[in-house]
């Protein structure tokens, strides 16, 4: 009984995942790289973001991980250092310039750039770096001067 099922659920997968290949603009083989694991070294342009934020492309590059877990595994296995950082570097930045982008109209595309999906990720690290640092009861960078 449960061949006949499997035979019936698998085209449906297989279809899903052509689905899902063709929603994605035919980029196949950045979809698998994702799907599947192969991480493959990010490269961002640095004209693609606000001014205010262009000198943390590279730090964007490490810290945009479009995968949740990938992403909290990076901040669980990052030193102290890596992670004061992340933290003084965004909270470096005025709020409204780099928040107003990812809140912008970027946000409504349906396909937004790598940039600014890096960009939205590592806000996601950052969160997570922040309350990692809190936790472990180390002291917390002091707000730059726009926080």
């Amino acid at each position: 009984m449960r061949l006949p099922c499997m035979l019936l659920f698998l085209p449906l997968t297989l279809f899903s995942f052509w689905f899902t290949i063709s929603a994605n603009g035919g980029d196949s083989p950045k979809l698998l790289n994702h799907l599947f694991g192969d991480k493959e070294e990010m490269k961002l342009d640095p004209t693609k973001v606000p001014k205010c934020c262009a000198h943390l492309t590279a730090m964007a590059e490490r810290w945009g991980i479009g995968d949740d877990v990938d992403r909290e595994d990076a901040v669980a296995h990052a030193s102290r250092a890596d992670l004061n950082q992340l933290v003084e570097a965004i909270q470096a930045l005025p709020d409204d310039q780099m928040y107003e982008w990812l809140a912008g109209p970027e946000s409504y595309a349906a396909r937004p750039t790598e940039e600014y999906l890096a960009f939205s990720c590592m806000t996601m690290a950052y969160d997570s770096a922040r309350v990692k640092l809190k936790k472990n009861g180390n002291t917390e960078p002091q707000p730059g001067p726009y926080r």
